[in-house]
């Protein structure tokens, strides 16, 4: 489907909701290319039971106390699959739809792996029969397609079209280069103030903009616009959405992004000249852990109180300096780091408030990938211009403005993907903690940008 086998769809779909996948087959040579460990049953000729028992014995063996099961030809699964099966307090969970329920698709506590191991030994072959029998409980999803599974050439074909109604095109696609200054940019265009790249209708197009407060007005502008002639928009950022796991709950009691993202916009100010307390907010968010805190870095001429000038030792938090996908892309900064060649904490502390207020205004019109579906009218996206960095830099001519030139390279490029190629991507990534648009396709995006 759209170029890349079944079972690819659905590891994109699980891979932010599971700390580690697996496939269960009898042979691994055909899921070699995906990547993952294939496990085989550990009773062969079991049917899907047999296959669940072999994921709760390869959870256990992780140290997992839970696994998820999915279909391999169910790729359309729900973004929140695993997070609304594990808010029921039972040893098994499984997913329904108004089709009915879809036992294979669920959730199992590895402590019934003896029950079924010996269910199975008594010629139990149906899942739903075993799941009742350990007290199994259903969540109800709403989305009619949820559990689709191509079984035939027609199933397949169908597939096809849901998928292409889903992926719709964008119509403009917006990337932004963020600024963290404390005062308006020069008049003239210069490096370090806020670039935006627009690619619409093949065309490219560039604005500059000195004040957080002047582009936000610029792109509420653009979008009202584009919402009100139906078409859908993609703005990307190029500063971190979310903070390693851990900090958001220590922050607001919850792992969700997007609860922090509230509190952020409640506790910084920004006003249209750039004047910020972003320093005081990072002091103040320290304080609330023992030591020095984990954000650090403030002006040479400016002492701040609960904030090191220097990064702090991160060995006593319960949290990671770097996201998942910083690790990843080494090349990238903590976000807690806020002054700095290369740094992105202030662009974040300053950022994400103004997303914020994007989510105020557009409800549900806006989603943000990938801790929403990206399905909406307006789409809000986190991307690094250093995954392809010399790619970008060969397109520099002399005179140009390094941050000017990544933003319509990378316009440019986003704008050149399939839609079901894009989406793809939107989908990746970690729910807690963000993740950067187009890791993991470098290379296509470089073919793209040229």
């Amino acid at each position: 489907m759209a170029g890349r086998p079944l079972v690819a769809h659905v590891a994109a779909r699980m891979a932010a909701q599971c700390s580690a996948l697996a496939v269960n087959a009898p042979l691994a040579d055909p899921f070699r290319a995906v990547g993952l460990p294939v496990i085989p049953d550990a009773v062969p000729g079991q049917g899907p039971l047999g296959g669940i028992l072999a994921a709760m014995d390869w959870a256990a063996a992780c140290g997992a106390g839970r696994v998820v099961t999915v279909a391999v030809d169910t790729p359309f699964l729900p973004p929140d699959l695993v997070a609304r099966l594990a808010r029921i307090d039972a040893p098994a969970v499984l997913a329904e739809a108004a089709d009915g329920l879809h036992p294979v698709a669920g959730l199992w506590s590895v402590g019934l792996r003896d029950d079924l191991r010996a269910a199975l030994a008594q010629s139990m072959r149906k899942v739903r029969l075993w799941a009742d029998s350990v007290g199994a409980q259903s969540v109800l999803f709403e989305d009619a397609e949820a559990f689709f599974n191509v079984n035939t050439p027609e199933d397949l074909a169908k597939a096809d079209m849901i998928l292409q109604a889903r992926t719709a095109a964008f119509d403009t696609i917006l990337v932004v280069d963020w600024s963290a200054r404390a005062a308006p940019s020069p008049a003239k265009p210069s490096k370090d103030a806020i670039h935006i790249g627009m690619a619409r209708n093949g065309r490219l197009a560039g604005s500059y903009h000195r004040t957080r407060a002047h582009a936000l007005l610029w792109l509420t502008g653009l979008m009202d616009a584009e919402l009100r002639a139906g078409r859908r928009v993609l703005v990307v950022f190029d500063f971190p959405f979310a903070y390693p796991m851990g900090f958001g709950r220590a922050v607001t009691g919850s792992d969700d992004p997007l609860a922090l993202w509230a509190e952020l916009a409640r506790r910084i100010e920004d006003d249209d000249r750039n004047a910020n307390n972003r320093f005081n907010v990072a002091a103040a968010l320290n304080s609330l852990f023992e030591g020095d805190g984990p954000f650090w870095g403030h002006p040479q001429s400016r002492a701040v109180a609960g904030l090191p000038f220097r990064k702090p030792a991160y060995a006593g938090f319960a949290f990671d300096e770097r996201r998942r996908i910083e690790h990843r892309v080494p090349r990238a900064k903590s976000c807690f780091q806020l002054m700095g060649a290369g740094s992105v904490g202030s662009q974040a502390l300053l950022g994400i408030p103004r997303l914020q207020a994007l989510r105020d205004r557009y409800g549900d019109d806006l989603a943000v990938a990938p801790f929403q579906e990206a399905d909406r009218p307006i789409v809000l996206a986190e991307l690094y211009p250093g995954l392809i960095d010399g790619a970008i830099k060969s397109q520099m001519r002399d005179g140009d403005i390094l941050d000017a030139v990544q933003v319509r390279s990378l316009a440019r490029a986003l704008s050149r993907l399939s839609p079901a190629r894009l989406n793809v991507m939107l989908a990746e990534g970690d729910p807690v903690e963000g993740w950067i648009l187009g890791h993991g396709h470098e290379a296509e995006l470089i073919r793209a940008l040229a």
